[in-house]
C-alpha cells in the first residue's frame, strides 16, 4: 500500500503542477508538498522492500534533506491561498536555509562511491540503525528526523496562526460560500498534515531514540492518511483549477469569487484581475504613493477610470477615496511595529502611509480599523 500511495501522491503533484496558471499559482507550493511526500513516501521500509538497490540509494538517505522543504512550501501555500502572496526567492530565502544547511551537511555521503552506496543501502534493509554510522559534515543523520520534526512543528503553528489572524481578510476577499470552501479544505489539510506530522514523531521515537523497530502498522496509518489527502484533493477541483468556488461540488449553478449575486456589467476576468492587481499594488507598496490614483488604477487595468469608479461603487459600495483611504489604513495596521508607536510622533508616523493630517488619519482609522485607534496603540504597546 505504501509504494501505491507514494506513486499516487506523485502522480497528484504532477496534475497540481499541470493545473499551476496565472490564477492558481498556489497550485506551485502545495504540488511541491505533495512531491516531496511522495518521494520521501517511497524511503519507507516497507517501500524500500520492493525497491530495487539501485533505485533505493537514490532516495534513502540521498533525500532526506527535503524533509526540510515540506514545512515552508506549507506555510507558502496557506500565505498565498489566503493573501495571495506568492513565493519570492529574494523574500522567502531564509525559509529555506535548514534545507541548504542539511542538504551541505550529506556532501560526505555523497561523494561515497557507488558500491559503498549500495552495500549501505543493502545493510540498512537488514539493520534500521546502520545510516546513524554515516560520518557527515556537520552533525549525525538522527538530527534529520529531530530537528525536521521540530521545524514541521513550528510551521505547522505558523499556519494556524496565520489563519486565524487573517480570517477576516478570507472572509472579505470570498463571499461565503467561498469562504467556507477554502476554509474547509485549508482545515482539513492542516488535521492530516498534523496526523502524519505525529506519527512520524512516534515512528522516529521507536526507531532511532527508544531503539526498537515500529510494527508495520505504523506504515499503513501513515499511508492511510496519505492516501486519504490524495482522495479528498479531488473533491476539491474548483481549488485545482481555480477561478470558481461553489457552495456544493455537485451544483450547476457556479458563484464567482469577488461577485454579488446579481446581474453586473463585470465579468468574472475583471474582478479577479482587479483583486490581483490591488494585492500586487499592496505588496509593492505601491498604494502609498501619491500617484496612486483612480487613474493610475485604470491604466493598469487596460479600462476607463469611469468603469472602475462603476465597479467599485457597484461591487463594493464605495469611492476611490474611501476605496484607497481603507488600503492604507489596513496597511498600517498590518506593517506598522510598537517600535514605531514610540520613535516616531503621530505625524511622523503616518507620513509614509499617504496620510498629513492626524485628526483625518484618526477618523479613517476609527473608521476601517477592527478598534479605535487608542486601543490599537495600547494593545501593540502592551505585546511590544
Amino acid at each position: 500500500m505504501g509504494l501505491v500511495t507514494s506513486l499516487f501522491t506523485l502522480f497528484n503533484a504532477f496534475i497540481l503542477f499541470s493545473g499551476y496558471g496565472k490564477f492558481t499559482k498556489g497550485n506551485l507550493h502545495l504540488a511541491v508538498v505533495f512531491f516531496v511526500l511522495g518521494v520521501l513516501g517511497l524511503s519507507s521500509p516497507e517501500v524500500l522492500e520492493v525497491i530495487n538497490p539501485l533505485l533505493g540509494i537514490l532516495i534513502f538517505p540521498t533525500l532526506l534533506p527535503l524533509n526540510f522543504v515540506i514545512g515552508p512550501f506549507i506555510f507558502f501555500y496557506f500565505r498565498y491561498a489566503i493573501k495571495q502572496i506568492n513565493f519570492k526567492f529574494a523574500r522567502d530565502y531564509v525559509h529555506l536555509i535548514p534545507f541548504v544547511f542539511f542538504l551541505i551537511n550529506l556532501v560526505p555521503f555523497y561523494l561515497y562511491s557507488l558500491p559503498q552506496k549500495i552495500q549501505l543501502y543493502e545493510l540498512y534493509l537488514e539493520d534500521i540503525f546502520s545510516p546513524f554510522r554515516i560520518k557527515l559534515a556537520f552533525v549525525g543523520l538522527s538530527s534529520y528526523y529531530l530537528i525536521g520534526e521540530a521545524q514541521m512543528l513550528i510551521y505547522l503553528i505558523c499556519c494556524f496562526i496565520y489563519l486565524l489572524q487573517n480570517k477576516e481578510r478570507l472572509v472579505g476577499q470570498l463571499q461565503l460560500v467561498g469562504y467556507q470552501t477554502i476554509t474547509r479544505w485549508l482545515t482539513f489539510l492542516y488535521v492530516i498534515l498534523s496526523f502524519l506530522f505525529l506519527m512520524n514523531v512516534i515512528i522516529g521515537a521507536r526507531s532511532f531514540y527508544l531503539g526498537s523497530n515500529p510494527e508495520p502498522y505504523y506504515f499503513f496509518i501513515v499511508s492511510g492518511l496519505l492516501f486519504f489527502l490524495n482522495l479528498r484533493l479531488y473533491q476539491y477541483p474548483t481549488l485545482l483549477y481555480g477561478i470558481k468556488f461553489k457552495s456544493s461540488e455537485d451544483e450547476s449553478n457556479n458563484k464567482l469569487i469577488n461577485r454579488k449575486q446579481k446581474a453586473l456589467d463585470f465579468d468574472a476576468e475583471f474582478s479577479i484581475r482587479f483583486t490581483l492587481l490591488i494585492n500586487e499594488l499592496r505588496e509593492s507598496k505601491e498604494i502609498l504613493d501619491d500617484n496612486f490614483s483612480l487613474s493610475s488604477l485604470a491604466k493598469s487595468l487596460q479600462t476607463s477610470p469611469s468603469k472602475v469608479k462603476k465597479y467599485l461603487e457597484l461591487e463594493m459600495n464605495v469611492s476611490f477615496i474611501e476605496f484607497k483611504n481603507k488600503l492604507r489604513i489596513q496597511y498600517f495596521v498590518d506593517t506598522v511595529k510598537p517600535a514605531d508607536l514610540v520613535k516616531f510622533s503621530l505625524s511622523g508616523l503616518i507620513k509614509p502611509y499617504g496620510f498629513t493630517n492626524t485628526s483625518d488619519f484618526r477618523a479613517l482609522f476609527d473608521k476601517y480599523a477592527p478598534v479605535n485607534f487608542d486601543t490599537f496603540v495600547a494593545n501593540m504597546k502592551k505585546n511590544g
